[in-house]
């Protein structure tokens, strides 16, 4: 259904038809017209991101993937994404038993940016973001 206008329209058929694994859909997220959902296999362990193109109605399979996680959106600007590509390690000022000054490694999400089209597409053009709050 338009928001605006509150008319209904098909925008994919038969989406399910084609050939998808049999498991839970869950809807991850609606980007860039694109609404995203994840289908997990009954028939093994695993799960498949999907994408249907609101404007076209074409459905495609995202495969990228990090660290046998697949990259999801973080949130969204004008011409790329903040996906989440795994986890980094930040050294923490801490203190020792003791009293003594020390660090401690603190996990982290790894984040970059990629271009839209670059995701739609599956490339892996990730671009570096410079983090100097945990540096």
């Amino acid at each position: 259904m338009d928001i605006g206008t509150l008319e209904k329209r098909t925008i994919a058929q038969n989406v399910f038809s084609q050939n998808l694994p049999q498991g839970a859909i869950k809807v991850t997220g609606i980007y860039d017209s694109h609404i995203l959902f994840l289908v997990s296999d009954e028939s093994y362990d695993g799960s498949t991101l999907f994408a249907i193109d609101l404007s076209s109605g074409l459905l495609s399979t995202l495969k990228m993937q990090c660290e046998d996680r697949k990259i999801g959106i973080f949130t969204e600007g004008p011409d790329c994404f903040v996906v989440n590509v795994g986890e980094k390690s930040i050294p923490v000022p801490d203190t020792a038993p003791d009293g003594t000054p020390m660090e401690t490694m603190m996990s982290d999400l790894k984040m970059t940016l990629i271009a839209k089209e670059d995701y739609w597409n599956n490339r892996e053009n990730f671009i570096e973001i410079q983090d100097r709050v945990a540096e």
